[in-house]
């Protein structure tokens, strides 16, 4: 796979701080008709559909609690860049249940929490691509469930779809923009398991200058996608499962735990690799559904997406690659390129998955300036001869090197279950808000 966008931003500081631009409300037992912008601080359950939000939808600010949607609408009215529909901040112990959250820039985020539950509801078309595109190094979202700076959190059982410009559901690390070096707690232990994910497939937009990264371009007019099903993004997001899901038509990988700094600078020692991801037992297919255009051409070719995609830009193993990624029992097939893409990272163990029928359609043409190399396969190591990455017992059709298909080796046993290990410890930073870094 190849890259048009080099970086985004998260939202850090003041911003995340702040509950609202339009005030608060304490709620807590049955609420009906309910503010934007409540503060929620017990055991409540929605009598009625909150919205429309011109700012934040709904935020909870003390742990232990539950928070029943009860069947009904979280909705937002605009995308402004820097508003969720339902914020955890800071909390330990809350569970989200039921209704739907729509119409945010990102649908529900847990800000620097731990043992949190999000079960059981629809997060969809919740964006911020016209303000991603105007606002490149400031604070943005773009994902239907964020978490960001959190562990140990329990996502389950959602309907996650429609979401973007970056993915249905994220993990985050805070960075500084120019360095990638961590200014808040790294995430681990996170499980997202058992959702239905798709068609997560909001295209970037022009910027309203009309210059975007291929020339000009009419503003707000869509350019190119990167929407990624599940985006294990970090920096330094460790013991991460990913199991049980499906992941269908979104608009480039289905799932992708990313490199974490950019190649065009020197590696980061406070940017540390995304390690012991866990992707078992998942649905993923039809996966790259997404288009580009360049130099305002009409729509004129495919993004292209893997089935998943271990990502390293690099023709070897570099510090920021993702590293001891765990691949058990899956099913990538039909996605537009690659089931199975290792790239140049290290210790990844691939064992009894299908990917069949991947790159089915691939002609091998053409976009704008820009050669797709091919052919695309079910499986691809990077590596030569696979290196220490240990392909075993897959059912594959075509594969770059004999290596991935008939590998001599023991299958490396899985990370640390979800849980086991402890929060990892918020790294030094600035003392003033920082803008952080979000790589692709």
């Amino acid at each position: 796979m190849w890259s048009m966008r080099s970086a985004r931003a998260v939202v850090t500081g003041a911003v995340l701080l702040g509950s609202s631009f339009f005030g608060t409300t304490n709620v807590g037992a049955a609420a009906a008709n309910l503010p934007c912008g409540a503060t929620i601080t017990s055991n409540t359950t929605l009598r009625a559909d909150v919205g429309p939000c011109q700012g934040e939808g709904l935020i909870v600010r003390a742990s232990d609690v539950r928070l029943n949607l009860n069947g009904h609408r979280v909705f937002g009215a605009s995308n402004q860049g820097a508003f969720a529909g339902i914020r955890l901040q800071e909390v330990q112990h809350v569970t989200v249940t039921g209704g739907s959250v729509a119409g945010f820039d990102a649908g529900v985020l847990v800000f620097h929490g731990q043992d949190n539950t999000v079960r059981g509801v629809e997060v969809h078309d919740n964006n911020s691509t016209q303000f991603v595109a105007d606002h490149p190094r400031e604070g943005q979202f773009g994902d239907g469930i964020l978490i960001l700076g959190s562990s140990r959190n329990h996502i389950s059982a959602d309907m996650v779809h429609d979401n973007g410009p970056f993915s249905g559901i994220a993990v985050l690390a805070e960075t500084d923009l120019d360095s990638g070096s961590i200014t808040g707690p790294a995430p681990a232990d996170n499980v997202i398991d058992g959702n239905r994910i798709w068609h997560n497939d909001v295209p970037d937009v022009c910027p309203t200058s009309g210059q975007g990264g291929a020339g000009t371009c009419p503003p707000g007019a869509a350019v190119y996608s990167e929407d990624i099903g599940v985006r294990i993004e970090g920096p330094g997001a460790s013991n991460t499962t990913v199991s049980g899901n499906r992941i269908t038509e979104n608009g480039r990988d289905g799932i992708s735990p990313l490199n974490t700094f950019s190649l065009e600078s020197p590696p980061d020692a406070n940017s540390p690799p995304n390690i012991d991801t866990r992707v078992v037992r998942n649905d993923v297919e039809h996966n790259g559904i997404g288009t580009t255009i360049y130099d305002n051409d009409p729509d004129i070719g495919p993004v292209l997406g893997e089935g998943i995609f271990n990502r390293c830009y690099t023709d070897s193993p570099q510090q920021g690659c993702p590293a001891r990624t765990f691949i058990s029992g899956n099913n990538f097939s039909h996605n537009t390129a690659s089931g199975t893409d290792i790239q140049a990272s290290q210790g990844a163990t691939i064992v009894d998955n299908v990917a069949l029928f991947n790159n089915e359609d691939y002609t091998g043409t053409f976009v704008s300036q820009v050669s797709i190399p091919g052919p695309y396969d079910d499986a691809v190591d990077k590596n030569p001869d696979c290196d220490n990455n240990t392909w075993l017992n897959n059912v594959l059709r075509t594969f770059n090197q004999p290596c991935v298909k008939h590998h001599v080796g023991t299958p490396s046993p899985p990370s640390p279950r979800a849980g086991t290990a402890a929060v990892a410890e918020p790294r030094p930073g600035p003392a003033t808000p920082v803008r952080g870094a979000r790589h692709l």
